[in-house]
């Protein structure tokens, strides 16, 4: 019998996008190899289940914020920005000044400016 893999990832490496071959498919796994499958089921499931806890929490903090005033579209742009390298960081700040002058809808930083007045 020929070697199994030792976690899903060996199973077939080739890419997520290829089908694996009709042989690989059919061959006879031994227990430890289904054994090695249930668990990464098991652990896939728990982790799904998990994500979605984590995710509902992200979900009350975002609408509290929402319920605020703050714009969910800008909040989910500032967050990713946060992620971003200062190289692409400058890129995008470019970007976005270039888009919104083609666009015709400067940023309105005066309406800032004013807000800032007003609160300090």
């Amino acid at each position: 019998m020929t070697a199994q893999p030792d976690n899903v990832e060996q199973l077939h490496p080739e890419t997520d996008t290829e089908q694996p071959d009709r042989e690989s498919i059919l061959r006879q796994p031994d227990a430890e190899f289904l054994a090695m499958i249930e668990q990464a089921i098991v652990d896939i499931e728990g982790m799904e289940d998990e994500r979605a806890e984590v995710n509902e929490r992200i979900a009350a903090v975002k609408a509290q914020l929402v319920k605020h005033g703050i714009n969910k579209h800008a909040l989910k742009t500032v967050m990713a920005y946060r992620k971003l390298d200062d190289d692409k960081r400058e890129n995008y700040d470019l970007t976005q000044q270039l888009l919104r002058r083609a666009i015709k809808t400067p940023v309105q930083m005066e309406l800032l400016d004013a807000q800032i007045e007003r609160t300090h």
